[in-house]
C-alpha cells in the first residue's frame, strides 16, 4: 500500500549505495539524485512484507533499481542499494 504523505525528510546513502555511486558516471549519479528527490517529494514508499517501508525504483538509462527504506520515527529516507538490472529483465 503506497505511503501518500509528503516525506519531508533527511536522505542518506548506505555504505553499500555509496560504493555503487563511486563506480557510476557523473550523469548517472545526477539521475539517481533526481530520482531520490522525486521519491522524497512524492512520498512514494511502499510497505514491505516485513512491515518497514521500502521502495524500488527502476531508473533508465542503465537501467538501475534504486532500493530505499523509510524510517518514520527518524523521518529518514535511506538509499540502501543501487543495483544494475540485466537488459533482459527490463
Amino acid at each position: 500500500m503506497p505511503h501518500t504523505s509528503k516525506l519531508s525528510c533527511r536522505v542518506v546513502f548506505s555504505p553499500q549505495a555509496w560504493g555503487q555511486v563511486g563506480r557510476m558516471p557523473h550523469g548517472t549519479f545526477v539521475a539517481v539524485q533526481e530520482a531520490v528527490a522525486r521519491i522524497e517529494r512524492e512520498g512514494r514508499v511502499q510497505r514491505s512484507s516485513a512491515g518497514n517501508t521500502v521502495t524500488r525504483l527502476r531508473l533508465a538509462p542503465g537501467p538501475l533499481d534504486i532500493i530505499c527504506e523509510w524510517d518514520e520515527t527518524r523521518r529518514t529516507l535511506t538509499v540502501v542499494d543501487i543495483v544494475s538490472v540485466p537488459a533482459e529483465a527490463c
